[in-house]
């Protein structure tokens, strides 16, 4: 006899996709797709710091022009809130007792 599936966290999930940009997938299985956000998180974080260093070396920190080298980290910002909400979302799913695919996302459910 097998053991039942043990309920997931969604606010777990949640906070884990926030903070690490894909953690929460990996913790409800979604294992690449958690591996591709974490890596993109990190990509994200590394160009936002080459832009600022490279707009504060020369001169253009304070500009117009320097604001651009946050861009990167803004639109993380929001992949961060947009993750946690269809983590915590997918986990309700699964909790539900619903199988998902593997790059499944929240959004393409019925």
């Amino acid at each position: 006899m097998s053991e039942p599936q043990k309920e997931k966290e969604p606010i777990l999930t949640a906070v884990l996709n926030l903070f690490t940009g894909g953690g929460g997938y990996i913790y409800i299985g979604q294992m690449a797709k958690g591996a591709v956000f974490i890596a993109a998180e990190i990509l994200f974080i590394l160009v936002t710091c080459v832009g600022m260093f490279v707009m504060g070396a020369s001169g253009l920190g304070m500009t117009l022009i320097g604001a651009l080298a946050l861009c990167p980290l803004i639109f993380w910002v929001i992949i961060a809130i947009l993750t946690a909400l269809d983590g915590y979302r997918l986990t309700k799913y699964i909790d539900e007792g619903r199988t998902l695919g593997k790059w499944e996302f929240s959004v393409t459910r019925n």
